[in-house]
């Protein structure tokens, strides 16, 4: 993208805090949500680009491996590239599911998103969450965030948790 995009003006967006930033999540490319496909199409070709990102609130969130039989309790996909982990679901009886039970003000859902470990909160790829998470002998430390209340269909993402940022790239011919 900074390669495509070398113009950037910032919308509604006057303080470094609401600047692009690894991490955030984009919501929306040019009114186009939820259709993953069609959103890179507009990002590689478009010759402006509307977005809208979240940057939502991270909890920190302690699986106890140890008291289930060494698993987080969860099945998780990740993207070779990302820097992320999807939580597709919590597994019956695992570590997750009794964190759950224990707290059920800072629950963990499917679609939540596994994006640091304590002592790795920036990973450089997905690889190294799973592997952290995987190595820990007993207790875990994760940081879970909930990028999905922010894609919910036919509304814009709440003011406090997503930026408007508007890209022109002077010198884009389109594809």
């Amino acid at each position: 993208l900074d390669e495509r995009i070398p113009h950037v003006v910032r919308v509604n967006a006057p303080q470094l805090r609401s600047q692009l930033k690894v991490g955030d999540f984009l919501v929306e490319v040019n009114g186009i949500r939820e259709n993953r496909v069609k959103m890179l199409a507009v990002l590689r070709t478009a010759s402006s680009l509307e977005l809208f990102v979240c940057r939502p609130p991270t909890f920190a969130v302690e699986l106890n491996k140890g008291a289930c039989a060494g698993s987080a309790g969860l099945n998780i996909t990740r993207v070779p590239d990302g820097i992320s982990l999807l939580i597709e679901d919590l597994k019956p009886n695992g570590a997750a599911e009794l964190w759950n039970k224990q707290h059920p003000d800072k629950q963990i859902f499917p679609y939540d998103r596994i994006v640091g470990v304590k002592g790795l909160f920036r990973p450089s790829c997905a690889d190294d969450l799973t592997m952290t998470i995987a190595a820990a002998p007993a207790k875990v430390v994760v940081f879970v965030c909930r990028p999905r209340d922010a894609l919910r269909l036919g509304s814009k993402p709440s003011q406090a948790m997503a930026r408007h940022v508007a890209f022109q790239n002077k010198g884009h011919q389109g594809s």
